[in-house]
């Protein structure tokens, strides 16, 4: 999940696997730190404006 949000900017997969650690581990030590990086992609994906003059820059952009 570090890696995918933090490096690779893929937020989506980030909060999937955040979530699945969660899920897996409920009670860890490091639960409010796993919430607050849920919330940060989450910001960043509502966040994210689509515009043409963006359009084919990354893979996630392509043109319609």
């Amino acid at each position: 999940a570090l890696v995918s949000g933090d490096f690779l900017n893929d937020h989506e997969t980030a909060i999937k696997h955040y979530q699945q650690y969660l899920y897996l581990n409920p009670w860890a030590e490091d639960v409010a730190l796993i919430k607050e990086k849920i919330l940060h992609s989450d910001l960043i994906l509502k966040s994210a404006v689509n515009s043409v003059l963006e359009c084919g820059k990354d893979k996630k952009s392509p043109c319609h």
